[in-house]
């Protein structure tokens, strides 16, 4: 979206299924907003949807998911996550725990951010 270059400028420029959370990086939104305004006729309108984070700071790890794999080792995962409100990034954490036999054999992290 901060490259979009178009031959012309719309009434409504609508950014379907809150794609533009996807870009975690608060001066690259701002170039994509601008570049956005450049296609906007005079009077346009941008329709952005957007959500505001309810499980904002949380403190301690919480159970989302569980599953059993097919060779009977069960899967845990497991999320923690943070906003930061003026960079308007939200960061989640989450754990997945390979559990077998009741002992835990492999634990993974990967983090998201929005």
């Amino acid at each position: 979206m901060q490259e979009l270059r178009l031959a012309r400028t719309y009434k409504t420029i609508y950014i379907p299924l809150a794609s533009f959370m996807c870009i975690s990086d608060r001066d690259v939104a701002m170039r994509a907003l601008e570049q956005i305004f450049q296609h906007l006729d005079d009077g346009g309108q941008v329709l952005i949807p957007l959500f505001v984070p309810s499980n904002v700071n949380k403190k301690e790890w919480t159970v989302g998911r569980r599953g059993m794999r097919d060779d009977g080792a069960e899967v845990i995962v497991s999320s923690i996550s943070s906003v930061q409100f003026h960079e308007q990034v939200q960061r989640s954490d989450d754990r997945y725990e390979i559990i077998r036999d009741g002992r835990l054999i492999d634990t993974v992290f990967s983090t998201s951010k929005l």
